[in-house]
Formats: structure tokens, C-alpha cells, sequence
């Protein structure tokens, strides 16, 4: 099955080498309650929605990222590979 252009899926261990890009503090940190409810959710019906990264830093998924590492899942990662476009949609 083709890949959709600009990014590849990939499913990866936690790395140490990933960390959060400036550009994804548009997406806050949840509050404590919201973070357990999402690692139950996580726990209950797996990783939903895949962790996206640029250049192995996360762009968007640090939440469901965390929840991931402390549940011992391995995550789904979505790596952007389409520069100019990441660039367009940080700058919407």
C-alpha cells in the first residue's frame, strides 16, 4: 500500500534522542486528570493516533507520547518528511 506523500509511518522503542520541538508548545500539556483519562483510553484501546515527528522531534503527540512510555507501549510514530509544508502549517 503507497504511502501518502510527505510523511512515513513507522512503529518505534522509546528514544531517548526524541524531544519536543519549540513549534509544539501550540499544543499544551494536558492537566493531570486529562492525562490519566487518556492512559486509560491508551491502555483500554491502544495508541489511536500516531505520534508526529520532524527530524525525530515531536511536532505533535507529546501526550499521548508520555502516556506510551509510562504504559510500556510502543508507540506509532508518523515522521514528516514534507518540510515545506510542516513549515506552512507551524506558520498558519
Amino acid at each position: 500500500m503507497p504511502q501518502p506523500q510527505g510523511h512515513r509511518r513507522y512503529v518505534g522503542k522509546y528514544k531517548n534522542k526524541i524531544r519536543k520541538k519549540e513549534e509544539a508548545d501550540i499544543f499544551p500539556l494536558m492537566n493531570k486528570i486529562s492525562f490519566e483519562e487518556l492512559k486509560k483510553d491508551i491502555s483500554k484501546n491502544g495508541l489511536l493516533e500516531p505520534i508526529w515527528t520532524y527530524q525525530d522531534q515531536i511536532i505533535d503527540g507529546r501526550n499521548r507520547y508520555n502516556a506510551c512510555k509510562k504504559l510500556k507501549i510502543e508507540p506509532v510514530f508518523n515522521e514528516w518528511t514534507a518540510k515545506d509544508r510542516l513549515l506552512s502549517l507551524l506558520s498558519a
